[in-house]
Order: structure tokens, then C-alpha cells, then sequence
């Protein structure tokens, strides 16, 4: 495995503070390192939109965020949005929250998560994410990349994660070939999972402007 210190894979942004589902929060706990997410922001104002969808069928919403200075400080506004029908909506804490309240357990269907955590040995060793490549990970799992595209105008290249103790999943991973805005974004700008050729939760980066700082 080649090893440099110039681009590190921004997966830690799948914790995502429960946005992404259970299934998302879980994996986010298997990746090591420090990978970005507004650890010292360098200032200027930032625009970002994410869809995220958590499954086949379910409403996407949209998480923006802005940033901009004002008298000094800066005003930080995130929001979330979403158009659902009314079956689709609930009120506080929903389902599985209000079962926590009330000392019982909301459970459903799940199937055992994709380990992900062979990724991390790429931010360990500082690797190099390049297109149309194949990592071989820890464990027998593989990351394949395919051409740089463009996602909300920003290059991007994305990768294919497989690994061989979860056969009928596989995620498809981006990273901005520019590290610099990989800073800035608090998500991934593309995730996708996928179980048995169905799309479970999906992670993209919809709109993103960014203009630095007078001193930058």
C-alpha cells in the first residue's frame, strides 16, 4: 500500500449525530482517526446542502448549513427540511424516542451492519486516494475508484467498499479530491449503502459554496 501524507478518506462524517439511521451510527463507531467535521474552521462564509435518505422509498432531507460573519462573530445556522406526506410525519421525540421515555424498547428489523473499519488503515497511513485504483484493506476487504466526477460542482472521487464476511452489502464511498473542502463538510460528500442490491442509506452533497475569510 502506498504511503504519503497528502489526502485522508472523510469517513468520520458518518456519525452524523443520528441523521443517518442506527445503522450509520454504528458504523461511524468502527472508524478510527481524525478524518474533518468543523474542527478549526478557517473562516469565510460556507453554504452546504445534504440529502440525506435513509432507505428505498423514504422522504430525502435536506440538512443546510451557513455560516457568515457578523459584527465579529460568526453566525453558524443549521436547518433541516423535508416534503412529507402526512403519514410521514411525526412530532417530538416519534416512535422510538418515546419508548425510551417510557422504559420500554422499540425494536424492528435489522440486518448486521457492514464493517467498515478495514477503511481506516488508509487515514493511519496517510494514503493517497487516486482513480480508477484498487486498495486491499485489513480482513480481505477492497476499496475500488472509479473516475473523478463532479458532486455539487466540487471533483470528487468515488470508491466501491466491499468486504467478504458481508457479501450481499457493499458502500460506495466519496472523498473531494480538494482536502480543503473536505474540511469543511460535515458529511460525507457521497455515502451509499447498499444491502442485497437495495439502497439502504444515502449521503450526498447537494449545493456548496465557500468564500475565505478577508485575512485568508
Amino acid at each position: 500500500m502506498t504511503r504519503t501524507g497528502a489526502r485522508r478518506w472523510p469517513l468520520l462524517g458518518l456519525f452524523a449525530v443520528g441523521l443517518l439511521g442506527l445503522a450509520t451510527l454504528q458504523a461511524s463507531a468502527q472508524i478510527k482517526g481524525d478524518f474533518f467535521g468543523f474542527g478549526d474552521y478557517p473562516g469565510g462564509a460556507l453554504h452546504t446542502v445534504f440529502e440525506i435518505q435513509r432507505g428505498p422509498g423514504t422522504p430525502p432531507r435536506q440538512y443546510t448549513t451557513d455560516i457568515v460573519l457578523e459584527d465579529g462573530q460568526y453566525h453558524m445556522t443549521e436547518t433541516i427540511g423535508a416534503l412529507l406526506d402526512l403519514i410521514n410525519i411525526e412530532t417530538g421525540l416519534g416512535r422510538r424516542g418515546a419508548a425510551a421515555v417510557a422504559g420500554g424498547r422499540f425494536a424492528y428489523k435489522q440486518t448486521p451492519l457492514l464493517d467498515l473499519s478495514p477503511l481506516g488503515v488508509l487515514t493511519e497511513y496517510g494514503v493517497v486516494i487516486e482513480p480508477n485504483q484498487t486498495y486491499y484493506l485489513p480482513d480481505g476487504a477492497s476499496l475500488v475508484t472509479g473516475d473523478i466526477e463532479s458532486i455539487a460542482g466540487v471533483e470528487a472521487i468515488k470508491g466501491t467498499y466491499t468486504h467478504p464476511e458481508y457479501s450481499t452489502q457493499r458502500a460506495i464511498l466519496g472523498t473531494p479530491v480538494d482536502q480543503a473542502i473536505s474540511a469543511l463538510l460535515q458529511y460525507p460528500i457521497y455515502f451509499q449503502l447498499e444491502l442485497e442490491g437495495t439502497m439502504g442509506t444515502l449521503v450526498q452533497l447537494a449545493e456548496f459554496s465557500y468564500t475565505p475569510g478577508a485575512d485568508q
